[in-house]
């Protein structure tokens, strides 16, 4: 089910259309990614996937306007973000490589420094920033931007200030609530 796959969605005013797909995998535990194409109408839909060689599958999903999800980059649940350090004008990753396995970098927040948090997610856009929240463990931080990453297809960012007073917080959940919706928490680490 890999190459020549397609995907289309029916809606629930039964326009069918193709969807773009973004992965597909066979074997055992086939996968298909794809993205919702923006017209189709919310609630449920019938998604059919056609292999090459003809054979069809069949089953249901949910279309809603906002479906708040964090990229996370391992089963830990470590942010798939970085940091973006205003006063230096740089910017670093929230995760390093060490042994091959992905660890926590942590972030560096000094009094008086701008500091950003930049998430990636999907189906948040239609919220809007002023539709969004972000908690840092306990604390609620101002969000600055939240809608279309502008590079992938499909992909979402979240902008979000990191005040002085998250310093020392050590491994912290990073929730969005987008529309009331939480999406999935993802972890990032305070030093």
């Amino acid at each position: 089910m890999v190459q020549g796959t397609t995907l289309a969605l029916v809606d629930s005013t039964g326009k069918r259309e193709l969807a773009p797909l973004l992965f597909v995998s066979g074997g055992a535990s086939d996968q298909v990614n794809f993205l919702v194409p923006p017209d189709m109408a919310s609630g449920v839909a019938t998604v059919i996937v056609t292999a090459q060689n003809g054979t069809v599958s069949e089953g249901l999903t949910n279309i809603a306007p906002v479906s708040p999800g964090m990229i996370q980059l391992n089963a830990s649940g470590l942010a798939a973000a970085y940091v973006f350090d205003a006063t230096a004008n740089t910017f670093s990753n929230v995760y390093q490589v060490s042994g091959g396995q992905l660890i926590p970098n942590p972030i560096s927040i000094h009094l008086g420094t701008p500091c950003f948090l930049k998430c990636s997610g999907t189906g948040l856009r239609a919220a809007g920033t002023a539709n969004v929240s972000v908690t840092v463990g306990t604390t609620n931080v101002d969000v600055s931007y939240a809608g279309a990453q502008g590079t992938y297809q499909g992909e979402d960012q979240v902008n979000v200030a990191l005040p002085a007073s998250l310093a020392g917080s050590g491994d912290v959940a990073v929730q969005l609530t987008a529309n009331g919706i939480a999406a999935n928490p993802v972890r990032v680490t305070i030093q």
